[in-house]
């Protein structure tokens, strides 16, 4: 079962699929095959048929099977991994090593396998128990390590992504993003732009959010999206596209919620006790108590005085 599984997990690194094909039993049906012809000597099951011939078939058979299997590990691997060692991403270049690593542990278990069964023929003894499974346990060992210090290589960078993404997304502190925004492009330039985006979104969306403290920042009624992509190191079209296609705000009605997120934090500090509301509303960047007063009410739910008003009763 361990040849069929580690090819298909080679397959399935390289070239990830959404869904299990019921085509991918069919690799497993020689392994069970063989197990049922052995439990059918070991219980002498077949009568009188010459042991030893069955013995050198089954072993003939299973060395051309797993041999065969090793070749299309080897041949798949070499052709879209270690052929291609200067195109790969930074996050290939580690199963890059360790395929030459597992490829290297899988070749000498089949070998040890191969060689005890060929002695077991030659002792008469193709089915009895071996004393030498403490040779596959050292063999094995480190493999089982390398996936507990790396993750991805039994994930796979998608599936494993997808984990830390999901983990990523939750920790976000405002909820106007469409991660997944399924809107459809009919403009050239964004269906080029949504390749290079849609694998940054919450590296982007990341450093966005940690500019939401900067209000002194967002006070300027000249700072455009322009100038907040040159702050966060974005293309500018870069970031319009996010704002378009991954945000249920536009960049405008972004920087007044921070306006206005900063204007409750003097609220909530006592600002109030001895300014007025209008005071308020141009410290945080707003022209006018009436813009102020209307983007408040919009974020809050609340008018700015009802809002200090159920402050000040809790």
């Amino acid at each position: 079962m361990i040849i069929p599984s580690l090819y298909l997990y080679f397959r399935e690194i390289i070239f990830p699929k959404n869904s299990f094909s019921v085509k991918d039993i069919l690799h497993f049906i020689s392994p069970i095959v063989f197990f049922i012809l052995l439990q059918l000597i070991k219980f002498d099951v077949l009568g009188n048929f010459d042991l030893s011939i069955i013995s050198y078939i089954l072993f003939t058979v299973f060395t051309f099977y797993v041999s065969s299997y090793i070749f299309f590990c080897f041949r798949l691997i070499n052709r879209e991994v270690w052929s291609k060692k200067k195109d790969l991403k930074i996050k290939s270049h580690l199963f890059y090593h360790w395929s030459k690593f597992l490829m290297l542990f899988l070749v000498l278990s089949t070998l040890r396998v191969i060689i005890s069964l060929y002695l077991r023929i030659q002792g008469d003894n193709l089915v009895s128990d071996s004393d030498d499974l403490w040779v596959s346990a050292i063999i094995w060992l480190p493999i089982y390590f390398k996936i507990l210090i790396s993750p991805e290589i039994l994930y796979g960078y998608n599936a494993l992504n997808s984990i830390i993404q999901d983990g990523k997304i939750s920790s976000l502190h405002f909820d106007f993003w469409d991660i997944n925004s399924k809107n459809d492009l009919n403009n050239l330039q964004h269906i080029k732009l949504k390749e290079i985006v849609t694998p940054n979104i919450i590296d982007y969306i990341t450093r966005i959010e940690k500019k939401r403290f900067c209000y002194e920042t967002f006070k300027i009624n000249s700072f455009t999206i322009s100038d907040f992509a040159r702050n966060l190191n974005i293309p500018t079209s870069h970031l319009i596209y996010l704002f378009k296609y991954h945000s249920k705000i536009s960049f405008a009605d972004f920087k007044k919620s921070i306006r206005i997120r900063q204007a409750i934090d003097h609220i909530e500090s006592g600002y109030l006790n001895k300014n007025t509301i209008e005071s308020l509303a141009q410290k945080v960047g707003f022209s006018t108590y009436t813009s102020f007063y209307t983007s408040f009410k919009e974020i809050t739910g609340k008018s700015p005085r009802l809002y200090v008003k159920n402050i000040n009763i809790y």
